[in-house]
């Protein structure tokens, strides 16, 4: 028998489900955890109450259930306290109507996500209700804490992620989450585990903050350094407008106020179109449909989805295209506009160890260098006074759109050269600062998850 591909389960091994998939996993679990560690281990089941939650009405978006004051947490509520190790912050409450079918839990309980998102934990330290697609834990004896629950669940959740069937959407009953093996140290022990844990936590959130106040200190260098003050919310009641501005125009109340308010603005730098910054004309992207990334040879598909909101090109999930023609070859400091979908997101192209072409919903621009630094104009693409440009150019249809011609009637004030060579460096500078930040913040992380695993495993 090729082991590799078939194993024997004796019958009294079978606990419900005979798809091999789940005891591979559970095998796994038993052998890079369970026998690693010197300190005894319980199933699930043994060391905790499992209770599921309910919601039983279908459709479950009907209104009539909502609005009230009992919370109703969603898997997503879990998912992003898990990775914060935070809070539960809820999105949705019941009425009296929903509370009758649902059910209210009272705290503490640590909730796990059993469908969709596998594994997901968060304590919950507020009267809440719940779907059956979390399920409560509650510890039933004393010597198990439920920090060190939450801590230990998350450190096996890969492992557990493999126990879900394979269907359509992944779940976990009660049967198959009761079979976990639970890894139980001394009680100090368990305690020393939650203190790493916690300070890891504590220096992650204050990185993390630092860095996120770097990054919103740069909208006002920005402005401050070229004396721009951004116009005021107005709501929009009535206006007045000629024919002739309407004929071969736009007629959409928010436009005409947000541009005027732009071309009422006291510049302190003369403004230049887009248009008189470029070499060549605009080009939208190559229409291809997306492949796989299979060798750091392939050339890399951009699409919008793979530009972030700071306009850094993501790592994941990276795609090419069957068809890469040389006239989509991007060229360093390339300029790329989403034209729709996140219209008017701005990325500037700075891998040049890598190929790579632009998807259709790009269009590109080529800076003349002379007269303007490419990093300023980047820079300037994500402050606040471009973002009420695109709010005011984007049309209000189903989805926002920005062309061409319209770009390049963008205005950008344009200082001397140096001084859009210092705006360019500072700001590199703040945001190199908080990405040190942030990868401070996960390698104190990384570390602190290692050293839990050291003590565990011991």
């Amino acid at each position: 028998m090729d082991y590799k591909k078939a194993f024997i389960l004796n019958t009294n091994e079978i606990k419900g489900r005979i798809d091999p998939l789940y005891y591979i996993a559970i095998q796994k679990i038993q052998k890079n955890i369970i026998d690693k560690s010197n300190y005894g281990h319980i199933e699930l089941i043994e060391a905790c109450f499992i209770k599921r939650g309910r919601f039983g009405h279908r459709p479950r978006n009907d209104p009539k259930f909502y609005n009230g004051i009992y919370p109703f947490i969603q898997t997503g509520d879990i998912v992003k306290a898990s990775e914060n190790n935070s809070s539960i912050k809820y999105t949705q409450t019941l009425n009296e109507l929903g509370l009758k079918t649902s059910k209210l839990f009272n705290p503490p309980k640590l909730l796990f996500t059993i469908a969709a998102n596998i594994g997901d934990t968060a304590i919950l330290d507020y009267s809440s209700c719940f779907p059956d697609s979390i399920v409560a834990l509650i510890p039933k004896k004393t010597k198990l804490s439920i920090e060190y629950l939450n801590i230990y669940l998350k450190f096996i959740k890969p492992y557990i992620v493999q126990l879900a069937p394979y269907a359509t959407q992944k779940n976990l009953n009660n049967q198959q989450l009761s079979k976990i093996p639970l890894i139980i140290p001394p009680k100090e022990i368990q305690n020393k585990i939650i203190q790493i844990m916690d300070n890891a936590y504590k220096i992650k959130k204050e990185n993390e903050k630092r860095a996120k106040e770097l990054l919103a200190s740069i909208d006002n260098y920005l402005l401050d350094k070229l004396d721009i003050t951004l116009p005021k919310k107005e709501k929009i009641v009535s206006f007045e407008v000629n024919s002739s501005e309407v004929f071969g125009g736009r007629f959409d109340p928010d436009y005409k106020i947000k541009i005027d308010n732009l071309n009422n603005l006291s510049w302190k730098y003369p403004l230049y179109k887009l248009k008189n910054l470029i070499i060549g004309s605009a080009q939208y992207g190559a229409n291809e449909t997306a492949q796989e990334y299979k060798s750091k040879d392939d050339i890399r598909y951009i699409r919008i989805t793979d530009i972030n909101n700071l306009g850094i090109l993501k790592k994941n999930n990276m795609k090419t295209a069957k068809n890469t023609e040389k006239q989509y070859i991007l060229n360093y400091n390339d300029i790329l506009f989403a034209r729709s979908g996140s219209v008017g997101r701005c990325y500037i192209h700075k891998n040049i160890e890598r190929q790579a072409i632009f998807a259709g919903y790009l269009i590109r621009f080529i800076l003349n260098k002379t007269k303007i630094n490419p990093d300023y104009f980047f820079y300037y693409c994500h402050s606040s006074i471009y973002k009420y440009w695109v709010s005011a150019i984007e049309r209000p249809t189903v989805q926002s759109n920005i062309n061409s011609e319209e770009f390049k009637s963008l205005k950008i004030p344009l200082p001397p050269l140096p001084i859009q060579n210092e705006i360019a460096n500072h700001i590199e500078e703040l945001r190199r600062e908080s990405n040190e930040l942030k990868k401070e913040a996960q390698r104190v992380l990384k570390d602190a998850k290692d050293e839990v695993e050291r003590i565990i495993l011991k």
